[in-house]
């Protein structure tokens, strides 16, 4: 079996950036800034990582969940 990693391959982390985008499309007027969840960062770079290549000032928020917190 082949093993792909949940959050750090670039195929996995472009995915995740597809968020990003669908929410650019659907939001009127741009985004100022974005709340994402933080586990093993795949989620949170594939949107900042594609928001911040679109609009530069947008804000990237890291959000880590109460009881698990790994990146904190």
């Amino acid at each position: 079996m082949i093993f792909v990693s949940p959050y750090n391959d670039p195929e996995v982390i472009g995915g995740q950036g597809t968020i990003a985008r669908e929410l650019e499309r659907q939001i009127e007027g741009g985004i100022d800034a974005v709340f994402t969840s933080l586990g093993g960062g795949g989620l949170i770079a594939g949107v900042g990582g594609y928001l911040k290549t679109v609009n530069p000032g947008v804000r990237v928020v890291a959000c880590s969940p109460e009881n698990s917190r790994v990146m904190h």
